[in-house]
């Protein structure tokens, strides 16, 4: 929960960030949308790029400290990996949903380019082979926290992933259901098909450990004990995002 409303907040402070850097004008803001309104075409377009952008450099900085691994807790760990992994697939996979649903950041940035349907095909053909690397790095940063041992350690990683998935939708029908239109209008559904779509490979990707490409390389079992006081800040961080997005709606 706290990994996903980060990732989302940083892309929406980038866009925000930027807005107002080109002397744009922000006229309403959620805790997973800002709405902007800019004087030339291509500050709109700039505004729009910068989010994902933004997620991929996040990613990749998340990347050093994930690469050295310094953390002996495995929660702290696994967190790091989880920020990591959500901004990658954030990132790259906006390119995707862009260019199959025609609309959002990258149908923003294209907008007005001909043949309209070649940068769609474009958009999606980037999206989908920047996602499957994405995953891929993602794995292989993962194959160094977990055992190398039996199926165990795959279905309790697959077990995980899956829970967080859970409740990253569970996070965003909550802010969605602040928002005027509820969690399945503008802007909530986007949030929502964002999680669905963007995050999905959480649902599957841990089973490509069975491939001989990806190696488990930790030298004991990931163990990620429960925590009373990180359930309590993380739910006082959806609570924070509904209140933000109240407010931005006034």
């Amino acid at each position: 929960m706290i990994a996903l409303l980060l990732a989302v907040a940083f892309h929406e402070a980038t866009h925000a960030i930027v807005c107002l850097a080109l002397g744009g004008e922000i006229t309403r803001f959620s805790a997973v949308h800002v709405h902007v309104v800019m004087d030339a075409e291509w500050k709109t377009k700039f505004v729009a790029a910068s989010g994902s952008l933004a997620n991929l450099l996040l990613a990749t900085g998340l990347w050093l400290p994930l690469k050295r691994a310094a953390f002996r807790d495995h929660r702290l760990l696994f967190f790091i990996w989880l920020l990591f992994s959500i901004n990658l697939m954030s990132g790259t996979g906006y390119w995707f949903a862009s260019g199959i649903a025609n609309t959002g950041d990258w149908a923003i940035v294209i907008r007005g380019w001909q043949p309209r349907w070649a940068f769609q095909i474009g958009l999606v053909v980037l999206g989908a082979a920047a996602l499957m690397a994405g995953v891929g790095w993602a794995l292989v940063e993962f194959g160094r926290l977990v055992g190398t041992h039996g199926e165990k350690p795959i279905r309790h990683a697959q077990g995980i992933a899956m829970t967080c998935y859970a409740a990253a939708f569970v996070v965003m029908l909550v802010i969605g259901s602040a928002q005027p239109g509820g969690p399945f209008a503008f802007p909530g559904i986007n949030g929502l098909v964002a999680v669905l779509g963007g995050l999905s490979p959480l649902l599957w990707m841990m089973q490509w450990f069975r491939a001989e490409m990806f190696k488990r390389q930790g030298t004991s079992p990931l163990q990620i004990q429960r925590s009373v006081s990180s359930a309590v800040v993380a739910n006082a961080a959806v609570m924070l995002a509904v209140i933000v997005t109240l407010v931005g709606q006034q």
